[in-house]
C-alpha cells in the first residue's frame, strides 16, 4: 500500500526536518490517525520530495524527520501550457486533475465567446487547492502553475511562439485551404522533434462548451495557429484536456515495460 502524501510548501530540505501543520496535520492526525513511528511521504509543491518518519505530534502538527529528499518534479520534459475554457462548478477540479496527471506545466483560464464560466477573483485559489489535492494521489511533486485570466483575443495577440506550437483543439478542421490545419502524423512528429529542446513550448488552447465560434476559428487561422482535430466526437471540456495532455505524454514519455511471468 502506497505511502500517504503530505503537502509541506516551507519545507527547509538541508534540515531533514518537516513540520506538517494547519489542513495537513488534521488530516494526518483526525482522520489516518497517524502516530510517532509511521511512514509518509512529504513533498513541497515545487519539485521535492521524501519520505520520512512521523518524530513527535501534539494536537495541531507533527514533526517528521526526512533524511533523504529528492527532486523529482514529475513533469513533462518540455513546456506546455494549456489554456481552457472552464467548465462550471465541479468540473473544474476535473480539468485540474488532468493536467496535474498530465504533467503539463501551466493552466491559464481562457475566456472565449461562448464561455460558460467566468474567472473571478477565486478562481486561481480554487485551482491551486484542487492542484494539491491531485498531487497528493498522483505523486507528481510540482503544482502547475496557474495563469492569470485571459481573453481570448488578448492571447492570440499577444503569444510570442512559433505559430506551428500553437494549437486550438476543434472538433472539425477548417475548409480553407490557407488554413493552418496540420495532419496527425506531421503534429506529432513535430511535438516528438521537441522532446529534447530546452527552449520548447507549447500552448494549446481548448474552447467552451458550446465550442468555438466560427469567426474564432478565423481569428486563429488569421494567427497562424495549427487547428487539431482529435478525433470525431464533441467532447466535454476536461476529455479535451485529457487528450491533449496525453497526446504529450505518450509522444515524449516512455511507459514502463511490462515482463510476462511465466507458470512456476
Amino acid at each position: 500500500m502506497a505511502l500517504p502524501r503530505f503537502y509541506a510548501p516551507h519545507w527547509q530540505h538541508a534540515s531533514g526536518q518537516v513540520l506538517l501543520e494547519g489542513e495537513e496535520a488534521t488530516h494526518a492526525i483526525r482522520v489516518l490517525r497517524l502516530s510517532a513511528g509511521d511512514r509518509l511521504v512529504v513533498f513541497d509543491g515545487e519539485g521535492w520530495e521524501g519520505e520520512g518518519t512521523v518524530q513527535e505530534i501534539d494536537r495541531r502538527t507533527l514533526q517528521v524527520l526526512v533524511p533523504s529528499p529528492r527532486f523529482d518534479p514529475k513533469d513533462l520534459p518540455a513546456q506546455v501550457h494549456l489554456l481552457v475554457a472552464l467548465p462550471k462548478g465541479d468540473r473544474q477540479k476535473e480539468v485540474v486533475e488532468r493536467v496535474m496527471e498530465g504533467g503539463v506545466q501551466r493552466l491559464t483560464p481562457l475566456t472565449a465567446q461562448r464561455s460558460v464560466a467566468q474567472p473571478g477573483d477565486q478562481t486561481a485559489g480554487r485551482l491551486h487547492r484542487a492542484a494539491i489535492e491531485s498531487a497528493k494521489q498522483c505523486g507528481r511533486n510540482r503544482l502547475v502553475e496557474i495563469g492569470q485570466p485571459i481573453d481570448w483575443n488578448h492571447w492570440l495577440k499577444q503569444s510570442t511562439l512559433p505559430t506551428h506550437r500553437r494549437l486550438v483543439l476543434h472538433p472539425t478542421l477548417p475548409e480553407q485551404p490557407e488554413s493552418a490545419a496540420i495532419a496527425s502524423r506531421d503534429l506529432m512528429q513535430e511535438i516528438a522533434a521537441s522532446r529534447n529542446d530546452p527552449n520548447a513550448t507549447w500552448e494549446v488552447a481548448i474552447g467552451p462548451e458550446g465550442g468555438w465560434t466560427t469567426h474564432e476559428i478565423d481569428q486563429a487561422c488569421l494567427a497562424g495557429c495549427c487547428i487539431v482535430q482529435l478525433g470525431p466526437r464533441i467532447l466535454r471540456v476536461e476529455a479535451a484536456v485529457a487528450l491533449a495532455c496525453h497526446l504529450f505524454c505518450l509522444t515524449w514519455e516512455k511507459p514502463q515495460s511490462c515482463t510476462a511471468r511465466g507458470k512456476q
